[in-house]
């Protein structure tokens, strides 16, 4: 009886070795892949000329009367092999020669966050995500003069890039600045800049972009 004890003695510890060593281990883990700035790079931002301005093409049946969408990619580069998920915070500012609308701002920003999980690194392959802009608020709000990406990992900042022209030329930090984006000059509206996927664009290459939560 006693041999029996000691058998299920040990046999309990042995269960509760095997649960609490993987624990620890991921409590290890959790903290480190992706919470360093070192761990990311980004590499490209769509340009602020004509490549922002898409279609839809082979979702409806693209032609020439069909809508143009402002479509703003980052591409990126991670160097742990799985991060369990991080989040990119995405700033676009259009600026209009002339107002379609009594009360319109001359300038109008919009801004949308989106979570990924289990960012693979894949042999060093870049990562590519996304945001797509409404046609109707492209159309009447104008061009873009600043694309701002930011790169979150537990709620810090790992990563931040931005594309800029005409008067945010010389303000790399144009989206972080309050005399700019507090400026009575500048309107902000919601629900406009939507997730990659969340769009008609959702299945164009989907296998080239990260998909989102």
């Amino acid at each position: 009886m006693k041999l029996s004890s000691a058998f299920r003695v040990s046999g309990l510890v042995a269960v509760l070795l095997a649960f609490a060593a993987p624990r620890a281990v991921a409590q290890q883990e959790a903290v480190a892949p992706g919470a360093s700035p070192t761990h990311y790079k980004i590499s490209k931002l769509t340009s602020l000329d004509k490549d922002y301005r898409q279609r839809a093409r082979g979702v409806s049946g693209s032609s020439a009367k069909s809508k143009e969408w402002g479509v703003f990619d980052v591409t990126f580069l991670t160097q742990p092999t799985c991060i369990s998920e991080i989040s990119i915070t995405y700033t676009v500012m259009l600026q209009q020669d002339k107002s379609m609308l009594p009360g319109d701002k001359p300038m109008t920003v919009f801004q949308t966050t989106v979570a990924y999980p289990d960012i693979v690194n894949l042999k060093g392959k870049e990562h590519t995500a996304g945001v797509v802009l409404q046609p109707g608020a492209l159309a009447r709000h104008g061009k873009p003069i600043g694309f701002a990406v930011q790169i979150f990992f537990d709620g810090q900042e790992v990563a931040a890039e931005s594309e800029q022209l005409g008067i945010l030329a010389n303000r790399k930090s144009w989206w972080t600045d309050p005399v700019i984006m507090n400026s009575p000059n500048v309107a902000r509206r919601d629900g406009c800049l939507m997730d990659r996927m969340q769009s008609p664009f959702q299945l164009i290459e989907i296998d080239n972009y990260e998909v989102s939560r």
